[in-house]
């Protein structure tokens, strides 16, 4: 799920699913650049650990 969620976001997928898709809006498109991934990759790991620490008892 976490890598098709990057891959899903830019803006090739969105012109091959097709621009009158419903759901498939202009504002949901990002194309992802090293420094934002390594962010995003950052912060949702960050709240993995987050939600584990709690569970591990």
């Amino acid at each position: 799920g976490f890598g098709s969620y990057l891959i899903a976001m830019d803006r090739r997928t969105y012109e091959l699913i097709g621009e009158d898709n419903p759901g498939n809006r202009v504002e949901d498109i990002k194309n992802p650049s090293l420094g934002w991934m390594i962010g995003f990759m950052c912060v949702v790991s960050f709240l993995g650990l987050l939600s584990l620490v709690p569970l591990r008892k």
